[in-house]
């Protein structure tokens, strides 16, 4: 899922790093969305840091708890 179609979903971007971890970086996103019950923070990631943010592919939002 890039960038784009996670704020189509109501996803907002909140924080960004790069983090390298056994030798291998990846690009860590820290997004949040309203509920009813309140705002829920989310992490996504993704491998690739070579690329444009924008056209990078991440995995699904994960829940913060």
């Amino acid at each position: 899922m890039k960038i784009q179609e996670m704020i189509h979903k109501g996803f907002k971007l909140r924080a960004w790093m790069m983090k390298k971890s056994r030798g291998e970086c990846r690009v860590v996103v820290k997004l949040s969305k309203k509920t009813i019950r309140g705002e829920r923070y989310y992490v996504v990631h993704s491998p690739q840091v070579e690329t444009i943010l924008s056209d990078v592919e991440f995995t699904e939002p994960v829940l913060l708890k």
